[in-house]
């Protein structure tokens, strides 16, 4: 009997040993320069990872700005510790791959773009999407490029779906910024285009600027074998009015509908996650700031749930410190979000750091964290850190993907020349260390200003109006006309309501939603 509770004592001591080497946080230099690291590959039986990192060599030649570039498949275990490595080979150096998924023949599929001349590399012409195919031991099976005449054409993001067939999302532009669009492409088991097409925002008059933003996952395949795609729109009309955006297409690149909505005008509203909901509708994730026109640099996430038709259920907004860039959201088993990328609490201009959010699924914060992870090879007081990419293992955990950088002011590129790739492994509630763990709610009470939306726009007889009011505020909604008289007035008491405007003529309307700290407007068409 002695014999065995020693040997129950010595499991339960490796059990523990075991759990908390699997909590970590690391920092991996795979080549010399600036390494980068988007989309993973995470196994959530083993909680190994795959992930293909692009590292940058940044000099000066005849002041010219040349770059050269080394990409590399890699394998890492539980711990983040590198299983193999492998440097992958186009007809020459420059080529980027911005992520990877495993398909369900257990192949691994990666994408991103491909300088076709050597000696552009930092150009916009002649930037092709390029895919690679891989075996699970890294080795290439197959290459592809996608070019678009001379624009530039790079792929950001890509899906299996569930019929094994792959979609790519590509955003078009050219040196000159007067072609802008995006570009969905579908590739069947083998690989063979399906169709290819191109899409702009139609419900305006000017060719609007649709992008989609770098290292996001802003799309989702729906019941009927669609696709619904989030992106952000510019008018022409200002350099910094983005829009959030989301439209469908059909399985065979049909457009079906399109969307867009703003909080703000002369501000940033992008989406850059769709998560599809356990109860058959969307979640659209994103980030707003109006960090060019407001010196108080407001800025929130902001969750809009909508159904597969694409009409608005609800609106919430996240703020857990003054700067927020979430590049990456899923739903846990519970029904919690965790909402990661790089925030910062406003001390100075670079203290971002890696952090995750959870929230439940009324948008409420339950916990936030940052991290603060060491570099094995950059030593700074400003280091710049931020996650990519976030997946839930079988057994909870959660594992990250990012990088770290060194933030130095006078250096010409965003990248700095110096940057690591990071991985950080935590338990269920964002902990590395459980046993040295507090949670981190809200340090302090955030009074955000009143923003709101008003669908659809432009309308006829009603308006569905929805704010971020809290019951404690007391708000009142107001139209004018464009001779600035009141014409209507009602107080707000609910978080979304139902405005009659059938009374007043068609025609262009200033829309002011007013509480004793804010003031924000906005225009209303009544067609």
């Amino acid at each position: 009997m002695k014999k065995f509770w020693s040997i129950l004592f010595l499991l339960l001591i490796n059990c523990a040993v075991s759990t908390a080497q699997s909590y970590h946080f690391k920092s991996l230099d795979i080549d010399t320069g600036s390494n980068l690291i988007t989309k993973a590959t995470f196994n959530p039986k083993t909680k190994e990872t795959i992930v293909t990192s692009h590292t940058f060599y940044w000099h000066k030649l005849d002041s010219f700005n040349r770059n050269k570039i080394s990409t590399y498949f890699i394998r890492l275990d539980s711990n983040s510790n590198i299983v193999f490595n492998k440097k992958i080979e186009f007809p020459h150096e420059n080529f980027e791959l911005l992520g990877n998924i495993k398909l369900s023949q257990g192949n691994y599929f990666s994408y991103g773009r491909y300088y076709n001349t050597k000696e552009q590399a930092l150009g916009l012409n002649e930037v092709s999407g390029c895919m690679i195919l891989y075996s699970n031991t890294g080795d290439t099976l197959s290459k592809k490029i996608f070019s678009y005449g001379n624009s530039y054409s790079s792929i950001y993001t890509a899906r299996e779906l569930n019929d094994s067939s792959i979609v790519l999302i590509s955003f078009l532009s050219n040196d000159s910024n007067t072609f802008t669009a995006l570009r969905v492409i579908k590739l069947d088991t083998a690989l063979n285009t399906l169709w290819d097409s191109v899409y702009y925002y139609s419900l305006t008059s000017n060719r609007s600027d649709p992008r989609i933003s770098s290292f996001v996952d802003a799309i989702e395949e729906t019941s009927d074998g669609g696709l619904i795609i989030g992106s952000s729109i510019r008018t022409r009309t200002s350099a910094i009015d983005y829009h959030g955006f989301y439209f469908k297409i059909n399985s065979q690149g049909q457009k079906q509908w399109e969307r867009k909505f703003e909080f703000a005008q002369d501000s940033e509203t992008e989406v850059n996650k769709i998560i599809k909901l356990k109860d058959g509708n969307f979640l659209l994730v994103g980030f707003y700031n109006d960090f060019w026109t407001d010196p108080n640099h407001i800025d929130f996430i902001f969750l809009i749930k909508i159904n597969p038709n694409g009409n608005i259920l609800w609106t919430k907004f996240v703020k857990a410190y003054k700067y927020h860039f979430v590049y990456d959201a899923l739903e846990k088993p519970n029904g919690d979000l965790l909402l990661s990328g790089t925030f910062a609490k406003g001390l100075n201009g670079f203290d971002y750091r890696a952090g995750i959010i959870c929230v439940n699924s009324n948008g409420m914060i339950k916990w936030h964290r940052q991290y603060t992870i060491p570099s094995n090879t950059l030593i700074s007081e400003l280091l710049f850190s931020e996650i990519r990419d976030t997946e839930i293992s079988n057994d909870g955990t959660i594992m990250s993907t990012g990088f770290i950088r060194v933030i130095q002011p006078s250096f010409p590129y965003n990248n700095g020349g110096n940057q690591d790739l990071i991985f950080l492994y935590t338990d269920s509630i964002g902990c590395v260390d459980p046993r040295n763990c507090t949670f981190t709610t809200v340090e302090e009470e955030q009074v955000m200003p009143l923003y709101f939306q008003v669908y659809p726009n432009p309308c006829r007889r009603k308006i569905n109006f929805i704010t971020n009011i809290n019951s404690a505020s007391s708000a009142y909604i107001k139209i004018y006309n464009n001779l600035g008289q009141l014409l209507f007035e009602k107080e707000i008491l609910n978080f979304e309501e139902e405005v009659d405007v059938s009374t007043l003529p068609k025609g262009m309307y200033i829309l002011e939603l007013e509480s004793k700290e804010f003031r924000n407007t906005q225009k209303l068409l009544i067609e």
